[in-house]
């Protein structure tokens, strides 16, 4: 998190190289299965070894990738950066801001059905922009006339939810109770 600049990137990836070769006899540690002990999450039942240190072989994976990809330093790569419009190094502002709007919206009005969700999303990023647009500009032709929802008609014979033990009974402790949380009050 300390890296500010193009040299102190190439410090920081001379370092890992540097981890990685020091640890690499670590990291091919193998465990083999032996009867009567627990197997880790993820490896199945005919495997007769795994790595060791499983979860460091993907941390090591997932750095490999970021810089095989070039999505390690982004935000100081020249390419994609000028002196002007600098790039965050990371997406906390994001999680602060309109992230957070939206969920709690989502919170806020629960159970929307997925189309009425989307376009309260719709309305909600509009709303935090610079220069929010006119809000009728968001309704469509097909919001004047929403499908209807249709109401599921039962019969007599069909029952409303599960019939099988829904019933009062005395002997579940059901009966009246007197005090509070069924102690009499002295």
């Amino acid at each position: 998190m300390n890296v500010r600049g193009i040299d102190q990137a190439v410090l920081w990836l001379q370092a890992y190289a540097a981890w990685e070769a020091r640890w690499d006899g670590f990291l091919r540690h193998r465990t083999y299965a032996k009867t009567h002990v627990a197997r880790p999450s993820g490896v199945s039942d005919d495997q007769q070894w795994w790595y060791t240190h499983r979860d460091l072989r993907k941390t090591r994976g997932l750095f490999r990738r970021l810089i095989a990809n070039n999505h390690l330093f982004t935000w100081i790569d020249p390419e994609l950066t000028d002196d002007d419009h600098p790039l965050q190094r990371t997406t906390s502002p994001l999680e602060g801001g309109p992230n957070k709007a939206i969920k709690d919206l989502f919170r806020t009005h629960r159970g929307l059905p997925v189309e009425h969700a989307r376009r309260a999303a719709e309305w909600k990023l509009n709303s935090l922009t610079a220069e929010p647009r006119d809000l009728w500009a968001l309704v469509r032709p097909e919001h004047y006339a929403p499908p209807r929802m249709t109401r599921r008609v039962t019969t007599e014979d069909e029952p409303l939810g599960p019939a099988m033990g829904t019933d009062f009974s005395w002997e579940d402790g059901n009966g009246l109770q007197q005090g509070w949380a069924g102690r009499s009050r002295r």
